[in-house]
């Protein structure tokens, strides 16, 4: 069988013209308009619905399952079997309080795993009771994801969203607790299940068409009327919410990635109805905003403090005074609010730790370092409350598997709750290194999981992400062993672009820096075969959306180094999809990739967008790309006209294997049924074995 082609129509791709909010209106950014030809744009369809483009996915997906046939079911069966056999199907997660009450609250929540089942269901402990109140297996419509409930700060209500199709709008439920009665209400449908609940109101946002979440919006659910608290026209911000932490007041910021202002409004208390500005956007500043007392604890990036600091002012005062001494060695990652303080979550050498800053009134009087090890982990805060001293937070590695303690912060002492479950697993048969590359001043750190007795020169699999300032912490996954057991080892690089090394390593990998993230991946893959962790043939890459767009961006600069390339959802049109206006994320993220509208970003991401540098008559890696046909994030056309270029320019005696799956159903998370997604594993793990 061969794999399908797909038409050439020609279409000029204009930039320099940025389509404006007005139908028919435009602003000219360069005269004369640049002009890109793009021969597949035809696959385009916002509506999903052309028949044309339908046939072709299909085509694509009857394509990669003859490819599966030749070998490669057999081997995915295995996998599967194994992973099946490794998976354990009855547990439950860990108890955890919510609302106002924290731990002194009689309730926990948790979700319960049953076999069979292939969604949680969730249930709520009281006077040692398990009692269920919501099975996501019980619905009569097919499901494809549902948001975590939320409850109001009393527990008098509980709110969950439907998604049944990936596109990430949310059907909205609104139940009385613990009755469960349903409550009829007006809501839309809720993009990504953005809102907030209290006992009276819910707060949600309201998103453009291109996705932008632009309106805040005040739903009474008693009498089902709507006011609006806040709307943003400027279409290069948008809004984001959340509750505030003595569930009093909301807290919602309008801004992009590099600059941002907060407001606070209050729904309960003595400052109910208010609603004030914290602080006034700054070009290029960023804010974080916690009420403590009767003063506003702000982290924020202004004066040059690149990793954060800490600033405080009394609430309606305008002055604002530094709380602790800027450290620009430590990246201070989230700030929470307990009973007699501060708890940070903080990095240092890409290493996580807690910092509790005990405060008298707004007087630092102690700091408490809580850190666990070197080297590559994940520490993780699962829960804290303004009133407790108390907190619940979880560890894992490689080779340790996720494990909560509660922590006691005016004791100052540790103690286990539970560790995850795990099935056939034998930690001694396994080793962990972590190796730090330096160049130019940089270092980037690689972790990296083997067999025991590896000796080296045979197979990996690398993995990164490396955009937005988001970090791959190192976790115990326990579906990789079916991977590592036949080999392989698996390596991760937190590159710049990445904050795993501190904001600027975060900002020397974004916008007009955006090559070093791809620079800093290639020199990882040239030390993992230069230093025999794998053969010269035997390197495969990962990565998924961003991660995408940096694992097909590496593979075209370089074919030489990679063998295979799994890249889930990829972003690899990324000039004409930033270019477009209308299109989901675009707006927003012109200050994370530059506006190709404008010459300069045009230049220079032109150097990288993947299916802009494909050459003709190489000879490319193998590539398993999948997609999602309702992706909100990372159009299904961008992939498919990535996948189409590259068969068309590839050499005549090339032996690459191209293959593309689309989820007709799905969005940009792939399958939420946890026995699906042991198959769309499998399918990856046997691809890059078979085709090593």
């Amino acid at each position: 069988m061969e794999p399908p082609i797909a038409e050439r129509h020609v279409k000029e791709v204009l930039f320099g013209v940025e389509k404006g909010k007005n139908k028919g209106s435009s602003k000219f950014l360069m005269n004369p308009p640049l002009k890109k030809k793009d021969y597949y744009y035809w696959l385009r369809d916002d509506n999903r619905k052309n028949k044309k483009v339908l046939k072709y996915l299909e085509e694509e997906n009857d394509y990669a399952n003859y490819i599966f046939s030749k070998g490669l079911n057999l081997e995915k069966s295995r996998i599967l079997s194994e992973l099946r056999k490794n998976m354990v199907e009855d547990y439950d997660t860990i108890k955890l309080p919510r609302g106002q009450l924290g731990l002194n609250s009689p309730y926990r929540f948790f979700k319960r795993y049953e076999k069979g089942c292939s969604y949680p269901i969730y249930y709520y402990n009281v006077n040692e009771k398990d009692v269920k109140y919501l099975d996501p297996n019980d619905f009569k419509n097919k499901v494809n994801n549902i948001s975590d409930p939320e409850f109001s700060p009393l527990l008098t209500k509980v709110v969950y969203g439907i998604d049944y199709n990936g596109d990430e709008n949310y059907d909205i439920k609104i139940l009385n607790f613990p009755e469960l009665v349903e409550i009829s209400h007006k809501l839309p449908k809720i993009l990504y299940s953005n809102f907030v609940i209290t006992e009276h109101y819910i707060f949600y946002l309201e998103s453009d068409h291109s996705n932008r979440p632009f309106k805040l919006i005040k739903y009474t659910i008693d009498t089902k009327e709507t006011e609006l608290i806040y709307q943003e026209d400027n279409i290069e911000k948008e809004i984001e919410l959340e509750m505030g932490e003595d569930y009093k007041y909301i807290k919602y910021s309008i801004g992009n990635y590099s600059e941002n202002e907060i407001k606070i409004y209050w729904f309960d208390g003595p400052n109910i109805g208010k609603d004030i500005v914290v602080k006034k956007l700054i070009k290029n500043v960023d804010y974080e905003v916690v009420v403590y007392g009767d003063y506003f604890i702000i982290k924020t990036n202004e004066n040059k403090c690149d990793n954060y600091c800490l600033k405080y002012c009394k609430i309606g005062k305008k002055r604002w005074f530094n709380l602790i001494k800027y450290d620009r060695d430590v990246y201070i990652e989230d700030i929470n609010v307990v009973k007699n303080g501060l708890l940070l979550n903080c990095r240092k050498n890409g290493e996580s730790f807690f910092s509790f800053l005990k405060l008298d009134r707004i007087n630092v009087i102690g700091e408490n370092i809580i850190r666990k090890k070197k080297g590559g982990y994940s520490l993780d805060l699962y829960y804290c409350n303004f009133g407790d001293n108390r907190f619940i937070y979880s560890y894992d590695d490689f080779i340790t598997p996720l494990t909560w303690y509660e922590y006691d912060l005016s004791k100052n002492s540790n103690s286990f709750i539970m560790q995850k479950k795990v099935k056939n697993y034998d930690k001694n048969k396994y080793k962990v290194e972590r190796k730090i590359i330096k160049h130019k001043n940089i270092k980037i750190p690689i972790d990296i999981l083997m067999p025991k007795d590896y000796k080296g020169n045979g197979k990996c699999l690398l993995y990164g992400y490396n955009s937005y300032g988001s970090n791959v912490d190192i976790t115990f996954n326990e579906k990789l062993f079916p991977l590592i057991d036949r080999g392989f080892i698996y390596a991760i690089a937190n590159t710049r672009g990445s904050s795993y090394m501190g904001m600027n390593y975060y900002k020397d990998g974004m916008m007009l820096n955006k090559m070093n993230t791809f620079k800093d991946f290639i020199k990882v893959s040239e030390y993992l075969i230069k230093n025999k962790y794998c053969s010269k043939n035997g390197l495969s890459i990962e990565g998924r959306s961003a991660g995408g767009l940096l694992v097909s961006a590496v593979s075209i600069m370089r074919p030489d180094l990679y063998k295979n390339v799994l890249a889930g959802v990829p972003f690899v049109d990324v000039l004409t999809t930033m270019s477009d206006s209308t299109i989901p994320l675009t707006n927003s993220e012109w200050v994370q990739w530059g506006n190709p509208n404008i010459r300069k970003y045009y230049n220079y991401m032109s150097k990288y967008s993947p299916i802009d540098n494909i050459k003709s008559g190489i000879c490319y890696p193998n590539y398993f790309i999948q997609a999602g046909l309702n992706d909100p994030r990372v159009a299904y056309w961008e992939p498919a006209k990535f996948v189409a270029t590259l068969r068309y320019n590839e050499g005549k005696n090339c032996n690459n294997i191209i293959v593309m799956k689309t989820d007709m159903d799905k969005g940009h998370f792939g399958s939420w049924d946890r026995y699906g997604y042991l198959e769309e594993i499998a399918e990856r793990y046997a691809f890059i074995i078979k085709n090593g």
